[in-house]
């Protein structure tokens, strides 16, 4: 099998494509713990899901005591008193 250009220009890609999936979860899980936390909780029951839940919820903990876990419904009320606001014409 030859390795051309197109080859490795192709796995560059997905590389980077890779690296921004992973930094963006990042970014969800510490800034968005709550949501994080929320979604695990409707998976169906199991052992498995008992140690999730449990994971997610001292994560969102943590993320609480640092103040991360603020940052999403700040912003979130901020856009709401945007979009609540009177524009006279």
């Amino acid at each position: 099998m030859r390795d051309t250009t197109e080859d490795r220009s192709y796995v560059a890609t997905v590389r980077r494509g890779l690296i921004v999936f992973l930094i963006a979860a990042a970014m969800l899980a510490v800034f968005n713990s709550a949501r994080l936390r929320s979604a695990v909780r409707d998976w169906p029951p199991s052992a498995v899901t008992d140690r999730i839940v449990l994971s997610a919820d001292r994560w969102h903990g943590w993320m609480e005591a640092i103040g991360a876990a603020a940052l999403v419904p700040a912003i979130h009320d901020g856009f709401e008193r945007v979009r609540r606001l009177r524009w006279d014409g």
